[in-house]
């Protein structure tokens, strides 16, 4: 008896053994559903921040990931005709011309208020085997440097007598609206030849008309700063130069505003705009944002080429080598005009545009210029029909950014913008041969895509800081959750069976006293008759 009972209480301590040991499991498996994710985002938090002896600030100084800088030209195959007034303007794309963009932040000082002051300087190395062999080749250059100094000159000339003198000088000298230049001058300067003989012929005309001299002389000085130009700096070089001052939060503070803009060359507002709203600065420079990033994000982006920020909003989910990335785009109503988004009235600089193009000339010096997507991607069709050549498509020019959302960190980002012209005529008469322009024109200059893809060892990286550990504690939390549940499983099993088996035994003590029953019965029968007898 004592045997049995011993081998019975094995099978119940293993079941209660296992009872205990399967809750346990599932609820450290479930709490760990809020747990784990904490353990990670605690541990990405304490790295993430930008501090001048971590491994994520220098990489924020020096960033390990290439960025290439693609430049395609357009070039206009008809421009007698469109100067005529007869045609529009042929435009034909070539490209690209890639350069590896190497970029330097330099001056760096990490404040105890838990922000960043640097510069940032950026050089260009050109990459022939990944270009098109076109770049010294001459093409037809749009003269930007005079269309600059005649549009910041523009409320100065407003008299016939002015127009006249100034449209006389150009054509005797023979300055007009296209000129002969290769790609490579037109992207990083060329000298103007004709700034001397403009000099001698603005004496000539000062002492003819001396009523002209205080607007000649200054026509003399804007065209004195023209003498070397490139597109992207009037009057220098771009190469090896930043574009100002920077202030940014480090994350040491606050994590949710690491990588965040806090002043522009000092000044917590843009200097460009006509409202406050367009002068924030809002966002990064799309490397990096705050952790736990959602589709409900919308990260932004300044640049201070462009003078403005531009916000996103999620778009779809990609994958890049096993890591999971969120893809965020600018809207339609980011370049929206004032009917389809009236908070971008303040950006009308001084006349409103239509939608999908941005006046920059507050930016750029007072250089005629409107900033687009490429190909006028998402802007109004009376630019993209109001030259020949256009084809936009989402996925070749749009604009986007392709986010970790657990770390913030960037893994894959294009900008894509396409610099325009704005021409119309200019003065009564059409100065610099403009006088056939009677509805402005959005000239397509050329489109750029300034892109950075995360390589394999920062993917790498990547995988082994944040992505790797999320698995295994991932597959720790479901197994133990299994595990629990074919404990609790099992013990359910064996306490099913010692059921069955009580069940039978109690049965069997029923079944035995039942026969005792009738076998006590059957002889008490037979002993009474006996006794009859």
């Amino acid at each position: 008896m004592d045997r049995k009972g011993r081998t019975c209480s094995c099978p119940l301590a293993t079941a209660i053994l296992m009872t205990a040991l399967g809750f346990i499991l599932v609820a450290f498996g479930l709490s760990s559903l809020a747990l784990f994710p904490y353990i990670i985002d605690n541990q990405i938090r304490d790295k993430l921040p930008l501090k001048n002896t971590s491994s994520s600030g220098k990489n924020w100084e020096k960033p390990p990931v290439p960025v290439y800088m693609e430049f395609w030209y357009w070039n206009c195959t008809n421009p007698e005709e469109f100067i005529a007034g007869k045609e529009k303007a042929n435009m034909t794309q070539i490209g690209p011309f890639v350069y590896l963009e190497i970029r330097d932040k330099r001056n760096l000082s990490f404040n105890a208020n838990g922000t960043i002051f640097y510069r940032e300087d950026k050089a260009y190395v050109f990459q022939p085997q990944l270009s098109n062999e076109q770049i010294d080749n001459e093409v037809n250059v749009i003269n930007l440097p005079l269309l600059t100094v005649l549009a910041k000159l523009n409320g100065s000339i407003s008299s016939s007598f002015l127009q006249i003198g100034v449209k006389t000088i150009l054509e005797d000298i023979h300055i007009n609206l296209f000129e002969r230049h290769t790609i490579r001058e037109f992207f990083w300067g060329y000298k103007i030849p004709i700034i001397d003989k403009l000099a001698e012929d603005i004496e000539k005309l000062i002492k003819k008309f001396p009523i002209l001299k205080a607007f000649l002389k200054k026509f003399e000085e804007e065209l004195k700063t023209m003498e070397t130009f490139g597109i992207f700096y009037i009057g220098k070089a771009i190469n090896g130069t930043d574009d100002g001052v920077y202030e940014i939060m480090s994350g040491t503070k606050n994590i949710n505003e690491i990588g965040q803009y806090v002043t522009y060359n000092y000044n917590k507002y843009l200097p460009y705009w006509n409202t406050r709203y367009c002068n924030m600065l809002n966002g990064s420079d799309g490397s990096l944002y705050p952790p736990g990033v959602t589709k409900n994000s919308s990260p932004c982006v300044f640049t201070g080429d462009l003078g403005r920020s531009i916000c996103t909003t999620y778009e779809s989910e990609t994958n890049l080598k096993g890591i999971k990335l969120y893809r965020f785009t600018a809207p339609f109503h980011t370049l929206g005009n004032i009917t389809i988004n009236p908070d971008n009235r303040c950006f009308c600089t001084p006349g409103c545009l239509d939608s999908g193009v941005l006046n920059i000339s507050r930016v750029r010096a007072g250089a005629p210029l409107v900033v687009s997507q490429p190909h006028f991607f998402q802007a109004s069709t009376k630019y993209i029909y109001g030259v020949n050549g256009m084809t936009p498509k989402s996925g070749e020019h749009q604009t986007f950014l392709e986010i970790e959302p657990n770390t913030g960190v960037s893994m894959n980002v294009a900008k894509k913008i396409q610099i325009n012209a704005y021409l119309t005529k200019i003065g009564q008469y059409g100065i610099l041969q403009t006088e056939n322009i009677d509805t402005p024109v959005i000239f397509p200059l050329f489109w750029l895509n300034e892109s950075a893809k995360a390589d394999d060892k920062a993917i790498n990286l990547m995988k082994q800081e944040a992505i790797t550990p999320m698995k295994i504690l991932g597959i720790l939390r479901w197994f133990c959750i299994g595990l629990g549940c074919l404990f609790l499983l099992i013990s359910c099993f064996i306490f099913f069976s010692l059921y069955i088996k009580r069940q039978d035994k109690y049965q069997n003590l029923i079944d035995d006293r039942e026969v005792l029953t009738e076998e006590y019965a059957d002889s008490t029968s037979i002993k009474s008759n006996e006794i009859e007898t």
